[in-house]
């Protein structure tokens, strides 16, 4: 939907938007009239051509002008290099919404993503399997009604802290390999992906191996794997790196380990940082059993594709 469209519609229902403005649509900074610094009131006209996410009829419902506030702010986020960017609103009262005040509240929307992961990571909302629009639609609906039901039954037990969002995006890496033969486990935690990152896990892997044994890796398509130094990496310590294809997560063991992982962490931990989080998921994945660990990866199901490798192995 356009963001005249989407403007228009929330106001319809009686609601205010706060949204980012599209790159690729340019701004006057002359036109409407000052608000501040930065800061614009203007008159929206209503697209001529009906978009294809609207129906004629709820094209024809929109007003012909919208009235919005275009401000420009600077985003500063720890970890994350400085951008400007351009918020449309229809919060048109200077006084009582500052732009300051509606930076911060931007700012926050990347809490809000990580709140919705855990919905549907904690809902098992990852992967829907039903076969229409309809039916997808209720599947959400109860999904959301149990999510009610089960936080309501979960709310006497304490009163929740008063927790304020800072809007940082903390990052960390797991890296793990499964053995197919024996079910150990090799880890490796690192604060970002890259390059030099996968190169220590690789060296990681052959610690303690002799050096005429070659190892066989399953990896995806991401640049760090990817990288000159990685490929030569590899093939120096006899690493022969076998490529899933783009787009495929499932077929690799390890990803269905972190399904679980991510299942306990969400739903029934809370960390004080993101070094106790990646310590708790090293030792979750060294304490599994082999049996356990394979179970967990579905290489025991005779579906998954990698089972009779598995098995004759």
């Amino acid at each position: 939907m356009t963001p005249f469209g989407c403007l228009a519609a929330l106001q319809q229902l009686g609601l205010d938007c706060l949204m980012r403005l599209h790159q690729a649509r340019s701004v006057d900074w002359q036109r409407g009239k000052r608000l501040g610094k930065a800061d614009r009131q203007l008159q929206w006209a209503k697209p001529k051509r009906c978009p294809r996410t609207l129906s004629a009829e709820q094209f024809a419902a929109l007003p012909d002008t919208l009235t919005v506030r275009l401000l420009r702010i600077k985003a500063t986020l720890k970890g994350f290099r400085t951008r400007n960017l351009v918020l449309v609103t229809t919060l048109l009262d200077p006084v009582a919404y500052p732009a300051e005040a509606l930076a911060t509240l931007y700012l926050q929307r990347w809490a809000v993503e990580l709140h919705f992961r855990e919905l549907k990571t904690l809902m098992r909302l990852d992967v829907l399997r039903c076969r229409s629009p309809q039916m997808i639609r209720k599947g959400l609906l109860m999904h959301f009604i149990a999510y009610n039901l089960v936080r309501a039954a979960w709310a006497p037990v304490g009163q929740q802290a008063s927790v304020a969002i800072s809007g940082q995006n903390a990052q960390g890496n797991l890296y793990c390999a499964l053995n197919l033969r024996s079910g150990r486990r090799a880890t490796l935690k690192r604060p970002h992906q890259r390059q030099g990152n996968f190169q220590a896990f690789l060296r990681r892997l052959r610690h303690g191996r002799g050096a005429h044994d070659p190892l066989y890796l399953l990896v995806d398509s991401h640049s760090s794997h990817k990288a000159r130094a990685s490929l030569q990496l590899a093939r120096e310590l006899k690493v022969i790196l076998l490529w899933l294809p783009k787009q495929c997560p499932r077929l690799n063991p390890v990803e269905h380990l972190w399904r679980a992982l991510k299942a306990d962490v969400a739903a029934n931990r809370q960390f004080a940082s993101i070094e106790e989080t990646l310590r708790y998921a090293e030792t979750w994945t060294q304490r599994l059993s082999p049996q356990q660990a394979f179970r967990k990866a579905g290489l025991l199901s005779p579906k998954y594709w990698l089972h009779k490798l598995y098995k004759n192995f």
